[in-house]
C-alpha cells in the first residue's frame, strides 16, 4: 500500500483538495495505520503552532505603505503628463524654429512673412521654456508633499 505524499496531506488537512481526493485520503487514513499517525502528528504539530503569535505588519504600517503607493503613482501620473507637454512643446518649437531659420536664409520659397512666422517660433520657444520651468516647480511640489 502506498502511502499519502506530504503535500497532499497538507493540501487536505487546510482544506485545499478537491472534494474526490479528500474522500480518496480519508479512505486512506482509516485504513493506514502509519499515514493515520502522520495525520495526529501534523494536527498536533499545527495546534501548536497557531499558539504562537502571529508577528505580521501592523494595519498602520500596511495603510503608510498603501498612501505611499498612491502618492507614488499620483506623482508619475503628474510627471508623465507634464514630460509628455513639455516634450511635444520643444519638438514644435524646434521645427518652427528651423522652418524660420530655412526663411531667413532664403532658403525656402514662401509667400508668408517671414518676420511673423520668427515670432511665432521664438514665442514657442519661450512657451517651452516656460513649460519646463512649471514641470521642475510640479515635480518639488510633489516631492515637499509626498516626503514630509
Amino acid at each position: 500500500m502506498e502511502h499519502i505524499d506530504d503535500l497532499t496531506l497538507c493540501d487536505y488537512l487546510s482544506g485545499e483538495c478537491d472534494n474526490a481526493i479528500a474522500e480518496q485520503v480519508k479512505a486512506h487514513i482509516e485504513a493506514c495505520s502509519f499515514c493515520k499517525e502522520k495525520v495526529e502528528h501534523h494536527q498536533a504539530l499545527n495546534a501548536e503552532l497557531s499558539k504562537l503569535p502571529s508577528d505580521g505588519p501592523s494595519l498602520s504600517f500596511s495603510n503608510n505603505v498603501i498612501d505611499r503607493i498612491e502618492k507614488d503613482r499620483a506623482m508619475e501620473e503628474s510627471s508623465q503628463f507634464w514630460f509628455n507637454f513639455t516634450r511635444n512643446t520643444i519638438y514644435f518649437s524646434i521645427l518652427l524654429a528651423i522652418g524660420c531659420a530655412f526663411l531667413l536664409m532664403g532658403e525656402m520659397s514662401i509667400s508668408i512673412d517671414a518676420k511673423w512666422i520668427y515670432k511665432v517660433a521664438i514665442g514657442l520657444l519661450v512657451g517651452a521654456i516656460i513649460s519646463w520651468a512649471f514641470y521642475g516647480l510640479d515635480r518639488l511640489m510633489a516631492k515637499k508633499r509626498s516626503y514630509p
